[in-house]
């Protein structure tokens, strides 16, 4: 088979490509972290404290998206915004975060009455202070970003992680049970407010610019709004376990979103921090925009597809292994969760793309489509199955149909198909596909090995089939990760 060259990457991806490095380390170390104190907070605690926290989720989602607005989004949007531009932000994110904190203080005993839980009361109090700290760091955010200092951000979420962590540990050991979870998170926001502070030093102007805000505001309502359907959508199914179901089935569920999201989420989040930013610089140029879309999009995929479809194979051995028996409930969840996380940067990417032209009215027209049909089918299939496993299966294949609803406004602004995209990520799938099937051929081996070693098999024979089927189909990205990263070791990254 003749192998195309791998082009040398241009000049302008060499931003992309140190923004992926530190982005790709913030994978390793904020949620490798994330990872080890997710493990061991499960060993310590049990299903039900990690259902409480699942029970109260969605309030504090909401409240961050209604804080951050978009606005935080227009300023990555825009090439030079102003420092006028950066406090009208940060005034408006501040004022938006009392007012929140001070309904959930408010709403706390009505959340605790819906689900029969007194102590989400404290619970909701104490959580809500993370939108208060939250709302001082989001210009802070974006303008490390803007800056593509991905290597800050790296250090101080993976620093926050730590050690809010080993803070959230202690606390289990020490036997405060639900509220080492909610610990954990109130100090790994504050931390990385502080830190982001202490590295950024930026502080707001007493200014609040009426006609800047009018401008903000004009292209970010419609984000607002798509956000806030997303959101409640993405967190309806834990609302409804934890209404209709057993706590300890809510924490099952919790637990394998989290695990999911620690793999799926991360090169997401990763992929899209690094490519809004450098996909607007180019957005007027609509070669260098497709060119790009494509180079991120064949990366993220490669990335993805095997890191997904393995934790699906070997999720009984993950969570034997890590969290141990009383976790084995949670498999199937995180099965369907892993192979639904394999699409995410086919979603996110179409939809980064209408952010990045501006198309914020057609992302949100997208988006009410999508959760209109997404809440029917979830309503639906509670009140026809009445079962937690047949609510994440339908969601999951009504997640991948939404695929196509994305993709329906790429064609018209790159010439760039959604049939193109799976053309062009079809060899990492299949090969990904083919790697699925060597690792579920090991269950049927005539010999009982121990899950630890059953794991690592796995894991061996996973890595050996993807890394050989995609150099024989001649993906290029393992070429492109080498090249990439010899030009940050010159560079000194």
């Amino acid at each position: 088979m003749k192998r195309q060259p791998v082009a040398k990457p241009p000049e302008a991806t060499g931003k992309m490509a140190r923004g992926f490095f530190w982005t790709g380390l913030e994978f390793i170390g904020r949620q490798g972290v994330t990872f080890v104190i997710q493990i061991l907070l499960a060993r310590l605690l049990v299903p039900d404290d990690f259902g409480l926290v699942g029970m109260l989720t969605i309030f504090i989602a909401l409240a961050n998206v209604l804080i951050e607005s978009g606005f935080q989004t227009w300023l990555l949007h825009e090439k030079t915004p102003s420092e006028t531009d950066f406090s009208t932000v940060f005034f408006f994110n501040f004022s938006i975060a009392l007012v929140l904190y001070g309904i959930l203080f408010f709403i706390a005993p009505f959340v605790a009455d819906f689900y029969q839980e007194p102590i989400l009361i404290k619970m909701l109090r104490l959580l809500g202070l993370l939108i208060v700290f939250a709302a001082f760091s989001i210009v802070q955010r974006a303008q490390l970003t803007i800056k593509f200092d991905f290597r800050s951000q790296a250090i101080i979420s993976t620093v926050a992680m730590a050690l809010s962590g080993a803070f959230a540990i202690a606390g289990a050991l020490a036997g405060l049970g639900v509220w080492s979870l909610v610990l954990q998170q109130v100090l790994n926001q504050l931390l990385q407010t502080i830190l982001l502070t202490a590295t950024n030093r930026w502080f707001p102007r007493l200014v609040f610019d009426i006609p800047a805000f009018k401008k903000m505001f004009s292209y970010s309502w419609k984000l607002l709004v798509s956000s806030l359907l997303d959101t409640v959508y993405q967190n309806g199914i834990s609302v409804l376990v934890g209404k209709f179901f057993l706590g300890t089935t809510l924490g099952y569920y919790t637990n394998a979103q989290k695990m999911r999201d620690v793999a799926a989420m991360s090169v997401t989040n990763a992929v899209n921090k690094v490519s809004f930013p450098s996909l607007s610089r180019v957005k007027e140029d609509q070669e260098k925009l497709r060119k790009g879309f494509k180079e991120i999009l064949s990366l993220s995929m490669f990335l993805t597809i095997p890191l997904m479809l393995g934790l699906a194979g070997c999720a009984y051995e993950v969570f034997e292994v890590l969290f141990g028996p009383k976790w084995l409930p949670a498999v199937p969840y995180f099965q369907i969760m892993c192979l639904s996380g394999v699409t995410y940067p086919l979603h996110m990417l179409n939809l980064v793309l209408l952010q990045i032209v501006g198309r914020t009215d057609s992302f949100l027209l997208l988006e009410i489509v999508k959760k209109i049909l997404g809440f029917a089918t979830l309503v639906s299939a509670l009140l026809l199955f009445k079962n937690v496993f047949i609510l994440i299966c339908v969601t999951s294949g009504v997640d991948f149909l939404m695929i196509f609803i994305n993709g329906v406004y790429t064609k018209g602004i790159l010439d760039y198909s959604l049939k193109s995209q799976f053309r062009q990520i079809a060899k990492s799938a299949l090969a990904g596909g083919i790697m699925l099937v060597a690792i579920f051929s090991l269950n049927f081996l005539p010999v009982q090995w121990p899950a630890i070693v059953m794991l690592l098999s796995k894991v061996l024979v996973g890595a050996g089939v993807y890394l050989s089927c995609t150099y024989f189909f001649g993906v290029t990205e393992i070429k492109k990760i080498f090249f990439w990263v010899q030009g940050l070791k010159r560079q000194k990254v």
